[in-house]
């Protein structure tokens, strides 16, 4: 009886060990959460020397004005996914316009050109793709929550050939303005020519992001159309719950919505 009751107890244990590293795991585990079902992982990420990205992405071709016009995040993110073999094609700084109505006159919820920028970089890689690099700048502090943040090139010249990322960065988080980065590993909707990323959970304080996507595509033809349409919705609700539309055509992202709370801007930029 004593050797059964001790079995018993010895199993007891066992299980509850079991149990608890179950747990732990979990834990661990559990740094990704949902947004629209695409895994969004907070990331600490290693510190590069800027020295080292900017000899890195001069030695294939970066210009030295580009290179002072991209920030650090920027460079950052092209330098941790571009090919050894590729090479710069181009690059344009554009701030964002805002979109006219069907009137023809400039609608009230757009985001201001001074309050929100783009950029968009190319390099040409050896196997005849591209890799493509477009980006967001706030300008103002704002509330992450419920925003989306699209892209889209002609699918007349173009073939998306791997799926887009976005590498999130929340610019003065803490005290000292230190940086936490939020890695988003796929678009919450995509199509032929384009990708777009929902951006939700980010807490209700303001901050100053920025966003650097990433995607290749292929040219269809002897054309390289060196265009992209990139697009941005803002959800201004104190409780992120406004809905909008997302459409990804042909040649645009475009967000629409009839709530007072909601804005958008669009720009079609070269690089």
């Amino acid at each position: 009886m004593f050797k059964k009751n001790l079995l018993l107890l010895t199993l007891l244990v066992l299980v509850l060990s079991m149990t608890f590293a179950g747990t732990a795991s979990a834990k661990i585990k559990g740094k990704k959460d949902k947004n629209d079902e695409v895994a969004v992982e907070m990331k600490t990420l290693e510190h590069i020397d800027e020295a080292t990205i900017d000899t890195f992405l001069t030695d294939r071709g970066m210009p030295e004005d580009v290179l002072n016009n991209l920030s650090y995040r920027g460079k950052y993110t092209i330098y941790t996914t571009l090919e050894d073999d590729s090479i710069f094609d181009g690059y344009t700084e554009r701030t964002a316009a805002s979109l006219p109505n069907r009137d023809g006159d400039f609608s009230t919820q757009y985001i201001s050109t001074s309050d929100l920028e783009f950029d968009a970089t190319g390099w040409k890689n050896s196997d005849g793709t591209y890799s493509i690099y477009p980006s967001f700048y706030w300008k103002e502090n704002v509330e992450l929550d419920n925003d989306s943040f699209g892209f889209a090139i002609n699918n007349r010249y173009w073939d998306n050939v791997s799926g887009a990322t976005l590498n999130l960065w929340m610019r003065d988080f803490g005290p000292l303005g230190s940086t936490t980065s939020y890695f988003i590993d796929r678009a919450s909707k995509s199509d032929y020519s384009g990708h777009s990323f929902k951006m939700s959970g980010f807490g209700t304080i303001p901050h100053d992001y920025e966003g650097n996507g990433y995607f290749k595509a292929k040219p269809v033809g002897s054309k390289i159309d060196r265009t992209i349409s990139i697009s941005y919705a803002d959800d201004e609700s104190s409780s992120g719950t406004v809905s909008y539309g997302v459409s990804i055509g042909m040649t645009s992202v475009t967000y629409s919505s009839s709530s007072s709370n909601f804005r958008s801007t669009a720009d079609i930029i070269g690089w």
